[in-house]
């Protein structure tokens, strides 16, 4: 249903299902044309109450805020310490993972949601897209 109605929005993507038959449905994941866009619609939906994730700025889901682990400041010894890293953490560059995770952005799917309810979320995402996407240059 969540897909069905966004899927009108031009410019708006979705991850691609591996496999849709299988897919546990946790999380439903909108790519913005940009990363600015991206950001504006996770702050603009979390100003409404939606939690959603940016994953791109998330220290716990991608590589670019793990500084704990460049620099290897664990609180438990790894086998890093004793062999050293493969390559250097600090500079290692993902310009590919950037450009799709910066423009990522997810929420949470409840099998708990009434129709009511989940017409009400989609209503307010697809607004807030919409806005998002007007007011952000592509």
């Amino acid at each position: 249903m969540i897909q069905a109605r966004l899927s009108r929005i031009p410019g708006l993507g979705f991850r691609k299902q591996c496999d849709d038959a299988g897919d546990s449905a946790t999380f439903f994941h909108l790519l913005l044309p940009t990363a600015e866009a991206a950001l504006a619609l996770h702050k603009d939906l979390a100003a409404q109450g939606i939690g959603t994730m940016y994953w791109f700025n998330n220290m716990y889901h991608y590589i670019k805020q793990w500084d704990h682990v460049k620099d290897l400041r664990m609180p438990y010894r790894m086998v890093a310490h004793e062999l050293g890293l493969p390559q250097d953490l600090k500079t290692l560059k993902f310009p590919k993972s950037d450009a799709v995770l910066s423009r990522l952005v997810s929420f949470n799917i409840r099998v708990t949601w009434t129709e009511t309810e989940l017409e009400g979320l989609i209503a307010k995402v697809e607004t807030a897209v919409k806005r998002v996407m007007g007011s952000v240059p592509v």
